[in-house]
């Protein structure tokens, strides 16, 4: 006989909540165009700079050493080594990539 508490494996209550926010946004078409739109930024920085980028989606993440939920609505990566070749200006420039297309084009960020 399994043991009761692997019968009924409790989920997290910041899971249920981080997935909750993921549904919410992507039935939100505004948010999903200034998702679209952050992330298009800092992909052509990434582009301009000169380094290989993708998009990779929405994501919920657990930090064990401080028990934190990070919940993305979507991420742009980059190849680590070529970010570790980046000097402190070009990492700055990819940093506020996103936010800067989202002002540029939607008059206000997120």
């Amino acid at each position: 006989m399994m043991p009761s508490h692997k019968l009924n494996n409790p989920r997290h209550k910041k899971l249920d909540e981080a997935e909750q926010m993921i549904q919410k946004l992507r039935s939100d078409s505004r948010q999903r165009l200034a998702v679209a739109i952050h992330e298009a930024g800092h992909s052509l920085a990434a582009e301009q700079i000169g380094i290989p980028s993708w998009y990779d989606g929405s994501a919920i993440e657990h930090v064990k050493e401080s028990d934190a939920w990070i919940v993305t609505f979507g991420r742009t990566q980059v190849p680590i080594k070529c970010y570790q070749r980046l000097t402190v200006e070009q990492m700055a420039r990819l940093a506020v990539a996103g936010r800067v297309a989202e002002l540029a084009l939607l008059g206000s960020a997120q």
